[in-house]
């Protein structure tokens, strides 16, 4: 065989070895460049459904006599699985269960429109305002399944106010609550005359327990205890004066240190009924302090 010709053949054959490898490097980069632009298209948020929550409410502060708030939900398309809208505290003293409540919202497959109802709790326990800050929100579906244009999460800061009986001394006392104690209210005057009991059982205890109609002058608060465990109770107080103000005291109950309750106590409803707070009335204004 001619040398040059078995050259020429050995050239030629390394040039098509060197195109096939070429071409197996090259296929899997154009695979996953095409596989990459495929994920990208299925994955962008703009044929995702927007959802829209709808509010025309209070948008500052409530009372507990407002009863229920009311969100409308809506989707711009129909999905084929349940959507869930709920409520998520961000921050504030308010207590859902407490100061309010609500259900979640399910819009079903292939619908596009639920109600979410926000439930505001009066619950006659007097108390000073709360702080509430929330979100609806879907935790379920997820915001990254969102169109941007979504409003979701939709976010509202409220204030909830008491509303209690006009020029009265409306009381609440709550208590660590537990089968081994209760607490009952008094009520006695500076002679120590007994004048309002509030003695039902329930935690918490809540009563009118000074009127416009009762005589300017001094009175006591007192708390009986029933206690067959625990001789220390967390105790909160909460009093209203009837003009729209109310006074929150927290403490500890503790039946082993009677030091701390002075000596004047009242012992006909036993060796356990303690003065806590000392009320004074000017006509219908009226102040408090703190005995224990």
């Amino acid at each position: 065989m001619d040398f040059n010709l078995h050259k020429t053949i050995i050239y030629n054959l390394h040039i098509e070895i060197m195109k096939k490898i070429f071409l197996l490097t090259l296929i899997p980069a154009l695979y996953f460049s095409c596989e990459n632009d495929d994920v990208t298209g299925l994955t962008s948020t703009d044929n995702f459904p927007t959802a829209t929550v709808s509010y025309t409410g209070p948008t500052s502060a409530v009372s507990e006599e407002d009863g229920s708030l009311t969100f409308g939900i809506e989707l711009s398309k129909p999905i084929e699985s349940g959507t869930t809208f709920t409520i998520n505290q961000v921050s504030g003293t308010a207590e859902r269960g407490q100061d309010y409540d609500f259900s979640n919202v399910i819009i079903p497959a292939f619908s596009t429109n639920g109600t979410l109802n926000f439930d505001i709790i009066d619950n006659d326990f007097p108390a000073a305002t709360r702080t509430l800050s929330f979100e609806v929100t879907t935790p379920e579906f997820g915001v990254q399944l969102l169109n941007p244009n979504s409003n979701v999460p939709f976010r509202l800061d409220l204030d909830i106010t008491d509303v209690n009986p006009a020029n009265v001394v409306n009381a609440g006392l709550a208590w660590n609550h537990d089968d081994a104690s209760d607490l009952d209210m008094y009520l006695f005057d500076n002679a120590g005359n007994a004048v309002t009991v509030q003695a039902t059982g329930d935690d918490p205890e809540i009563a009118v327990l000074l009127t416009d109609t009762d005589p300017d002058g001094t009175y006591y608060i007192t708390v009986d205890a029933y206690t067959f465990t625990n001789a220390q109770i967390n105790i909160n107080f909460g009093l209203s004066d009837g003009a729209g103000n109310v006074t929150e005291y927290v403490g500890v109950f503790d039946t082993d240190n009677l030091a701390q309750y002075t000596s004047e106590f009242y012992p006909p409803f036993g060796t356990t009924s303690y003065r806590v707070v000392e009320v004074t009335k000017v006509g219908t204004n009226y102040t408090f302090t703190k005995l224990f």
